[in-house]
């Protein structure tokens, strides 16, 4: 049984465009750390897992079906690998279960505000993650107050979106395209990393993992594993340190850095759904006639 809170708008519209986007193979894996994070100054030493939030939709030749049960089980994977895998690189990390949060005094709400505030913030990240470098996002203070709660640095927040393509949609997709295309299954995860004094978004993560759809139904675990791997890949250890020269001015060459086909799509998707429709700019007015000047008559000889 999946124990999602209400799903917030921002997060809809995220998940609805990559939906629209499930047969094109994204990129495997992209990393975005403020400098701060990389010279450990600072980076959370002791993190807590909250619960992931998985998606799982199941791309059929005509239609698509939301697999709630599968969802969760990629939901466990994804917990227990993040775990696994931050502890073996030094760090000190509570992985936490949705009994967990609504066992623990206080938490739940404080959970379900922060998943709610994180979502938006997940949606501007998706847009603009190059923004991460520069300590752009924050979810303020739902997180301080619960690193004060669970006792520890830093949080880690994930968002999985898996998609299975059936026989049917592949062969429709080869059909459609002249058999240029192929429709490729995949899990991906997302996840922040937010510290605890002032809930700042310090890293952002992202993995994929190509698969088959039966993959993602018999072997979550493994599909789960490989896709945290490639996510948290260049995550720095715990003695790491890492220090980035000109921070400042390679953050602004970034900025100028031409958006990635995604990031439109996503902006234009969000204003279709929303029924924004641009307002076409105003006419400008025709330009002043300029009077011509007046001729005088030649004196006669």
């Amino acid at each position: 049984m999946s124990h999602h809170p209400p799903i917030s708008l921002s997060r809809a519209l995220t998940l609805a465009f990559l939906a629209c986007l499930c047969g094109t193979a994204p990129a495997l894996a992209r990393q975005y750390m403020t400098p701060a994070f990389l010279a450990k100054t600072p980076r959370p030493m002791s993190l807590a897992v909250l619960p992931p939030h998985a998606d799982f939709i199941k791309q059929q030749a005509v239609m698509t079906a939301d697999m709630v049960k599968e969802a969760q089980a990629l939901e466990d994977e994804a917990a227990t690998a993040l775990g696994a895998q931050l502890q073996s690189k030094g760090y000190t990390v509570r992985v936490l279960t949705q009994k967990d949060v609504e066992e623990t005094p206080g938490l739940k709400a404080l959970a379900t505000g922060l998943n709610g505030r994180y979502d938006e913030e997940w949606s501007k990240i998706l847009r603009k993650p190059r923004e991460v470098k520069k300590g752009r996002y924050s979810v303020g203070e739902d997180a301080v107050k619960v690193c004060s709660l669970l006792k520890v640095d830093g949080l880690v927040m994930s968002r999985v979106v898996a998609v299975g393509h059936t026989g049917g949609r592949q062969a429709l997709t080869m059909i459609m395209s002249l058999g240029q295309a192929y429709a490729q299954s995949y899990a991906r995860i997302g996840l922040s990393v937010l510290e605890g004094k002032a809930g700042h978004v310090e890293g952002y993560f992202e993995g994929v993992k190509n698969c088959t759809t039966g993959a993602l139904l018999k072997k979550p675990a493994k599909v789960m594993g490989d896709a945290v791997e490639n996510a948290i890949n260049n995550y720095p250890g715990a003695a790491e340190i890492k220090i980035v020269k000109n921070a400042p001015q390679a953050a602004e060459a970034d900025a100028d850095d031409t958006e990635k086909p995604d990031d439109a799509a996503i902006s234009d998707f969000e204003a279709a759904l929303k029924g924004k429709q641009a307002k076409p700019p105003a006419p400008e007015p025709p330009p002043a006639e300029t009077p011509e000047p007046e001729t005088q008559p030649s004196p006669s000889p």
